[in-house]
C-alpha cells in the first residue's frame, strides 16, 4: 500500500509536525478516518509525505505568488500529474486538496521551505529537484513577476542551492546548456567535467534519490533529470572529440 493509501486508510498513524503536518491534518480531515485502523508510517513513507505535502503546498504558493493563479499554472500542475501514470485518480485527488489547502492558508512560504531543508539536510537533490519543478511553474505564464522571483531566490537560500534566473537547461539540446548543466565552462579541462558529471549521475541517480526520500510519485521526474545529465555529457564529450 502507498503511503497515500495509508493516510486514507488510516491516517492518525502519520506523524508530521510543522506546517506540512497542518496541512495533512486538513487533508485527513476531508476523509473518514476510523481511528481504530490507524496504520503506522515507516521513516521512508514519513519523508515521501513531506516532499509530496510540501511540493504541492509551495507549488500552490508560487502559483499565487503574484495574487492570482493562473490558468498557464493551473495547467501545468495538471501536466505534472496527468503525464506521469503514478498519479491515479486517488493521489491527483490529494494533491489537489493539498495544493488549494496551502495556496489559501497564511502560512509563510518559508516555513514549508524549511521544514523541507530539515528534512532532506543530507539529500541536496532532493531539494533540487523541488526548486527546479517550482522554477518551471513560476514561468508557466510567460513571465517570471518579481515576487515569484523574490520568493525562488528565498528558496533557494534556505536549501543552501544556488537560484538561476531561467528554467534551468531541462529539456534542452544545445551545447551551452550541457556545461551549465554540468556546472562547467567551455574552457574546463574535459578531465575536470567529467569528473563532474559522474559525481552528478551518481547523486542524481533515480534509485538514490528516491532512497533518499524522493515520493514514488516524482520517480519519473528524477528519471528524466539522470537521463538529460547523461545526455549533457554525451554532447560535450563529442563536442571535444
Amino acid at each position: 500500500m502507498s503511503w497515500i493509501g495509508k493516510l486514507l486508510g488510516g491516517g492518525l498513524g502519520l506523524v508530521v509536525g510543522g506546517p506540512i503536518g497542518a496541512v495533512l491534518g486538513v487533508v485527513i480531515g476531508h476523509h473518514t478516518i476510523d481511528s481504530n485502523k490507524a496504520i503506522g508510517f515507516d521513516a521512508v513513507e514519513t519523508r515521501h509525505s513531506v516532499y509530496f505535502t510540501a511540493v504541492f503546498s509551495l507549488l500552490g504558493k508560487i502559483a499565487k505568488a503574484d495574487g492570482l493563479v493562473s490558468k498557464e499554472e493551473i495547467a501545468l500542475v495538471e501536466q505534472v500529474m496527468a503525464s506521469n501514470p503514478a498519479f491515479t485518480p486517488e493521489v491527483r485527488s490529494v494533491a489537489i486538496e493539498i495544493f488549494n489547502t496551502a495556496r489559501d492558508d497564511d502560512t509563510d512560504y518559508l516555513d514549508y521551505a524549511l521544514q523541507l531543508r530539515d528534512t532532506f539536510a543530507n539529500a541536496p537533490p532532493v531539494l533540487a529537484s523541488i526548486l527546479h519543478l517550482l522554477t518551471s511553474v513560476a514561468h508557466a505564464d510567460g513571465q517570471l513577476h518579481d515576487i515569484e522571483r523574490e520568493m525562488l531566490v528565498n528558496i533557494a537560500g534556505v536549501f543552501a542551492l544556488q537560484y538561476r534566473d531561467t528554467v534551468s537547461t531541462m529539456g534542452k539540446d544545445d551545447l551551452a546548456s550541457a556545461y551549465e548543466l554540468l556546472s562547467s565552462e567551455p574552457s574546463d579541462n574535459l578531465t575536470v567535467i567529467k569528473r563532474r558529471y559522474r559525481k552528478l549521475a551518481m547523486e542524481y541517480h533515480p534509485d538514490r534519490v528516491q532512497a533518499q526520500g524522493l515520493s514514488p510519485e516524482f520517480a519519473k521526474n528524477a528519471e528524466e533529470r539522470f537521463k538529460e545529465i547523461q545526455h549533457a555529457w554525451d554532447l560535450v564529450e563529442k563536442a571535444r572529440s
